[in-house]
């Protein structure tokens, strides 16, 4: 937006439309005089009358007669409904207060659109393979990675590249035999964009595995929510088996929750198996669901 630079002669004229605008909830950075003359005339603001001279809307419009006040909170409202309106954002019946505030957190949202435009810029390089530094080699397929991007997620990843003395950090290539390559781009994608892979729901307790051996906390909790979200009696044993392995007492906590509206999984095939496997797992789990529904055997 250029912005006009008031001459001498219009310096006081440029503050008083200034201030009037700003108290009015309409002034934006950067708007110039002729701007700001265009937005009075629109809102049928008089500039030229005494009562709204900076004086008399010094601090706020407090210090306007009764009658001029409440005409002012009248225009108030219906310029911050008009520009409410034309983002979409007005609601039927709402108050003056919830429209500043509403309108106050989109001036705010001005300074943090670009925010993480940096972040994105460098995913969007990551994802190509520009200017890649290490190979993964999954079961005899590359992929290009980073090894700073890999680092930031997974302590495993930046001791391994830390020490000059390891393989991986003198031949710049990491040899995992036990991903699926599906998988490894998933933990790609996660590591490169920070957010969850595109794949989660489908990839979710393979992920939860990877997340667990590399450390990447941010990726398990991922992982744990799409299982919760999507979690049904034909997945559940099996998401308590992994959640045992890899998953945290947080998300035990939500499969048992899930079982104790559930009840007949404790009597599943599944169940039977994971009793034969690890007995005093599947005992507390047991009593857990039993002591969630209020029970004290079955």
């Amino acid at each position: 937006m250029n912005v006009e630079k008031p001459g001498s002669q219009s310096v006081n004229r440029y503050r008083m439309m200034k201030k009037k605008l700003t108290d009015l909830g309409v002034y934006e950075i950067g708007m110039g005089l002729e701007e700001m003359t265009c937005i009075a005339k629109a809102c049928d603001i008089d500039m030229s009358n005494d009562k709204f001279s900076t004086s008399a809307t010094a601090g706020s419009t407090s210090s306007l007669p009764k009658k001029d006040r409440s005409y002012s909170y009248k225009l108030v409202g219906a310029i911050m409904k008009r520009k409410l309106s034309e983002h979409g954002m007005y609601e039927n019946k709402m108050t003056t207060e919830q429209m500043k505030q509403l309108l106050h957190i989109k001036r705010v949202k001005k300074f943090e659109s670009t925010e993480n435009t940096i972040y994105d810029r460098m995913s969007e390089i990551l994802k190509t393979g520009k200017f890649s530094d290490v190979i993964l080699d999954i079961r005899g397929t590359e992929l290009k990675a980073y090894k700073m991007a890999l680092s930031v997620q997974s302590p495993v990843f930046l001791a391994m590249f830390d020490n000059q003395q390891m393989k991986e950090a003198k031949e710049n290539r990491v040899v995992i035999e036990d991903i699926d390559i599906e998988v490894a781009k998933q933990m790609l994608e996660f590591v490169n964009t920070n957010d969850k892979p595109s794949g989660i729901d489908e990839y979710a307790l393979d992920l939860l595995s990877v997340a667990h051996k590399y450390e990447m906390t941010r990726l398990k909790l991922l992982c744990e929510k799409s299982l919760v979200e999507n979690i049904n009696v034909n997945n559940a044993i099996k998401c308590l088996v992994h959640a045992n392995t890899y998953g945290s007492e947080t998300f035990i906590k939500a499969i048992v929750e899930f079982m104790s509206l559930n009840p007949s999984l404790l009597i599943s095939d599944e169940f039977k198996r994971l009793k034969e496997k690890d007995p005093m797992f599947s005992i507390k789990i047991y009593a857990d669901v039993l002591e969630s529904i209020g029970l004290t055997e079955l």
